[in-house]
């Protein structure tokens, strides 16, 4: 089994489960072993600071998307690949481009930690 499958189906929530900025530290810290600040907007210049835009995905790096709001993910190299990210309402999902742009997601900036 994945690591990526004790995630997914967490429920969304700034206490009990994951919002998407705490689940993307969660997995940089847990998962990839990285150092980092907690991800808050007080910490937003501090994490600028630590990462590298990237013009394609790769395994491990941090997905900003935009819609009508920002929002962040982990781009993850699985089933083809896709963006572990969690949803108000819905929770913790793992999702592929196709399904992403489906849901409205049409902007999508990746950085690796530096």
């Amino acid at each position: 089994m994945h690591w990526v499958n004790n995630y997914i189906g967490k429920p969304y929530s700034f206490t009990d489960g994951y919002n998407c900025a705490s689940l993307v530290y969660t997995i940089l810290t847990k998962e990839f072993n990285k150092n980092i600040p907690e991800i808050n907007n007080k910490n937003l210049k501090k994490i600028a600071k630590l990462t590298q835009f990237i013009k394609s995905p790769e395994h491990g790096a941090i997905a900003v998307m935009k819609s009508m709001e920002n929002h962040v993910g982990i781009w993850l190299d699985i089933d083809n690949g896709g963006i572990l990210h969690a949803i108000e309402n819905i929770g913790v999902i793992f999702q592929n481009k196709i399904h992403l742009r489906a849901s409205g997601w049409l902007k999508i900036n990746y950085y690796r930690i530096k």
